[in-house]
């Protein structure tokens, strides 16, 4: 087994929100990177729903767990989102299946504002 990448102590983090099967969550997640401005990979998902205590959480925050030690040990969030069940459609079958993609999804984007924000400041300094 590959050895755990830790996290910094302090750490930003995002949330993301969806509905799965009638049921609201909170998806939060973190990257590896000291700063905000240092994105690297996903390394944490957390789950949280509106139905506290109940077996449909209690199962959302075991996959969790398990995505974010997959993902700690070097895993890639794409490469999790493309492990998962998968309905004809293509969308994901469960709920951490659809909690990885939108992570996957989020990711992406964050990234990309990211990298243009990081462009936008250095053709204002002039570099």
């Amino acid at each position: 087994m590959s050895e755990r990448r830790r996290f910094p102590n302090r750490r930003s983090g995002y949330v993301a929100h969806m509905r799965h099967r009638q049921i609201n969550y909170q998806i939060g997640f973190a990257f590896f990177g000291f700063a905000t401005w240092d994105l690297g990979e996903v390394g944490e998902i957390f789950i949280s729903s509106d139905k506290p205590g109940s077996n449909a959480e209690e199962c959302a925050r075991d996959g969790a767990i398990l995505a974010s030690h997959a993902l700690q040990r070097g895993a890639t969030i794409t490469q999790l989102a493309a492990s998962v069940t998968r309905g004809d459609n293509g969308e994901a079958s469960t709920l951490i299946g659809a909690a990885i993609d939108l992570v996957a999804r989020e990711s992406r984007c964050i990234k990309a504002e990211r990298a243009t924000i990081e462009s936008s400041s250095e053709e204002t300094r002039g570099e």
